[in-house]
């Protein structure tokens, strides 16, 4: 998925016990340029995935691909 980074901190988070809380910044939203409408996208298919257990299951590539679209419509995170 994209925005691994977001993905990776929930993985990551949900396995360990001692942590409640988490502040995530825009990834990729300054030196990346990333537009933050995106950014916010993928961190919320990222918490309805590991969070809330909402798993992806895709029948074909092309919908996987048409996923991915949705969640960054610019196809690339660097965008300059």
């Amino acid at each position: 998925m994209d925005g691994s980074l977001d993905y990776a901190i929930l993985v990551h988070t949900s396995r360990d016990s001692r942590i409640n809380s988490v502040a995530i910044p825009g990834l990729c939203t300054g030196v990346g340029r990333m537009q933050p409408v995106i950014c916010a996208r993928q961190m919320k298919f990222a918490y309805d995935e590991i969070v809330l257990g909402k798993k992806q299951d895709f029948d074909t590539f092309a919908a996987a691909q048409k996923y991915h679209w949705n969640l960054n419509p610019q196809g690339m995170i660097w965008t300059h």
